[in-house]
């Protein structure tokens, strides 16, 4: 039988911070942007970076994306976000639905490996890998990523098709895993409205979603100040600039923006604790702070905030692994992590595995080991290390 037990303390809440303009995050940062990369933002707010990299050779990457994700549906539009998706590739106004998988297939490029998508909660991501990086190939991807951008068709034909690919999809992410996970968002993130915007949306509404409610979603998420295009390969950074700005400046919003959602924020709570049992969960002990997303510029002081976090979790997660590796183990594994959920909260999470009749003793052997860092604190022979793991990583 597995279970997963989790314990909660909410740190403080702020109010929601609204989507960034359509300005590079280094306008307003001390921080550098890569000389390597060429930034740039049409008058209509698209914005794009460019960077040339010759390994491997002769190939290009693209990658579009769009600020929209589940947390912007509405309540009768769960999973409407996904379904567009998968309606980008059902045929556009310049290339019809036989030639669209046709197309990528002429020029090597596999199905699912080469050309894909995914949607999140915060943004959705079409991907093309083009093994050539010549001019035609450039101009083949950035033509199907201008499409993408406001030309689909988006036929009733094409969604009743499609309709059964996305409601499978749904049936086979329904495991046991995704179902403790879910539990799990509930309970951590109560007051938000992450845990009820899971990107792959509800059954009822994907049954009965018809084709004016895609259409609607598409041209008010899908504008040019919403979006983000990244080329890099073995190209001309000049060349590709000039397509750019030749496709993608004609590009006009087709309805109202919708204002930011409002995300919510975490629920203040003291020590609280749920059982999830399901037998063909693995066991497992989680430990949960939640505290507000904290949405402030990136800058030089904020990086150092997050490098000093991120070398005191890599500290305290070298000691328990020493720990859970040495004689007498107390638990068979424990970790820490932390990080920003869909721009709603940052979360960190204490794991810690063991056989269920040790569970107490093994998450309070865990507890201490986290307790003595915050209290003592940790060596500089320990910092040392980290920073050297970590430019060896970099």
């Amino acid at each position: 039988m597995g279970a997963v037990v989790l314990g909660l303390a909410t740190l403080g809440h702020t109010g929601q911070s609204l989507a960034a303009a359509p300005e590079w995050p280094q306008a307003h940062s001390d921080l550098p942007a890569d000389p390597a990369v060429r930034f740039g933002v049409l008058p209509n707010g698209m914005r794009y970076a460019i960077m040339r990299n010759r390994t491997p050779k002769d190939q290009v990457s693209m990658r579009f994306r769009l600020g929209v994700g589940s947390l912007d549906e509405r309540d009768e539009e769960q999973g409407l976000a996904h379904f567009l998706e998968h309606m980008a590739f059902r045929g556009s106004a310049h290339v019809p639905e036989a030639e669209v998988w046709k197309g990528f297939q002429r020029r090597g490029m596999a199905i699912g490996a080469d050309s894909s998508a995914y949607t999140q909660e915060t943004q959705t991501f079409y991907q093309f890998d083009l093994p050539k990086g010549d001019a035609e190939s450039i101009a083949f991807g950035l033509t199907r990523m201008r499409e993408t951008a406001s030309e689909l068709t988006l036929a009733p034909e094409a969604l009743e098709t499609e309709r059964g690919p996305v409601q499978s999809e749904e049936r086979l992410r329904d495991t046991p895993d995704l179902r403790a996970l879910r539990a799990q968002r509930d309970f951590l993130f109560q007051g938000l409205l992450l845990p009820n915007r899971a990107p792959i949306g509800k059954t009822e509404i994907i049954q009965h979603v018809q084709i004016d409610a895609v259409r609607n979603f598409y041209k008010t998420f899908y504008r040019p100040e919403n979006a983000t295009l990244i080329v890099v390969g073995d190209i001309d950074p000049d060349a590709v600039e000039v397509q750019i700005k030749a496709r993608f400046s004609d590009w006009r919003a087709m309805a109202p923006a919708r204002a930011a959602p409002d995300l919510g924020v975490p629920t203040p709570r003291g020590l609280d604790a749920k059982l999830v049992v399901d037998p063909n969960v693995a066991r497992s002990i989680l430990v949960g702070w939640i505290a507000p997303f904290d949405g402030a510029r990136d800058t030089a002081p904020r990086a150092r905030r997050d490098m000093i976090h991120a070398i005191g979790l890599g500290i305290l997660n070298r000691r328990l692994r020493t720990m859970a590796n040495g004689p007498n183990p107390p638990f068979t594994n424990a970790s820490l992590a932390r990080r920003d959920q869909a721009r709603s909260a940052t979360v960190t999470l204490m794991s810690v595995d063991d056989a269920p009749s040790r569970w107490r003793a093994a998450l309070r052997a865990a507890e201490i080991a986290r307790r003595q860092a915050v209290t003592y604190g940790v060596t500089q022979a320990e910092v040392d290390r980290e920073v050297g793991l970590m430019r060896a990583r970099m």
